[in-house]
């Protein structure tokens, strides 16, 4: 790793990466939290401009090298590699896309923890999810976050693995309309307003064929649905 100016650090030509208005100053508020702190980001991944002598061009870091510029920085560090065109963009798409997904009900025990120091309107400036998105997400997962209750779930699902959960991110009114045409649908066909219940509606609603191997109940009242 070493240390050059912004200057010499030139974007490429093909990065596909857009990051909303909201995200970014996210990020650039992120970044200057830590630089207050004296403490470093993330290095932007570069290699040699071979058509301009002492310059870099940015395999992973637009948005980090933008922020620090609007900031008022100058310099910063990067990690320098020696690949050519088709491994650079290899490397461009993996570095922004290939990322794990969060597991929710450990995410939630997450923001939970840093909810203790931290308030959720302070938490929402940095982080993805709004402030609102964070209070569902906390709400949705209270029950899970206790061990023995998580505990008592893997096992269930690992006894049955034909459970599938699915999680949409919605807004507060579609997920309003959501539960009004889910319960119109469990009164018409007279199912209870459980989980099964719930699944079979769904997938009334959406015209998938009930079939024989229908979900098994295990319990748990988070919104799924």
């Amino acid at each position: 790793m070493m240390k050059v100016k912004l200057s010499q650090l030139q974007e490429n030509t093909w990065n596909p990466n857009r990051m909303a208005a909201a995200d970014y100053q996210k990020l650039k508020l992120g970044i200057k939290r830590l630089l207050a702190q004296a403490k470093g980001i993330p290095p932007i991944v570069v290699r040699p401009d071979l058509e301009e002598q002492g310059s870099f061009e940015i395999i992973d870091g637009k948005h980090r090298k933008d922020a620090l510029l609007e900031l008022g920085e100058t310099e910063a560090d990067v990690v320098v590699l020696n690949v050519d065109d088709r491994e650079a963009k290899l490397l461009t798409i993996n570095l922004n896309y290939l990322r794990g997904e969060p597991s929710l009900p450990e995410y939630a025990d997450l923001i939970a923890e840093l909810e203790r120091d931290t308030s959720l309107k302070e938490l929402a400036l940095v982080l993805p999810e709004t402030e609102t998105e964070l209070r569902s997400l906390l709400d949705s997962y209270k029950e899970p976050l206790d061990d023995l209750h998580r505990e008592a779930e893997q096992v269930a699902l690992a006894i049955d693995q034909r459970n599938q959960f699915l999680h949409f991110r919605v807004t507060e009114k579609q997920r309003e309309q959501v539960e009004e045409k889910l319960t119109d649908s469990m009164r018409q066909h007279q199912w209870e307003d459980d989980r099964r219940g719930r699944t079979k509606a769904l997938l009334t609603l959406l015209e998938v064929p009930l079939g024989s191997d229908e979900p098994e109940d295990i319990g748990g009242d988070q919104w799924q649905p």
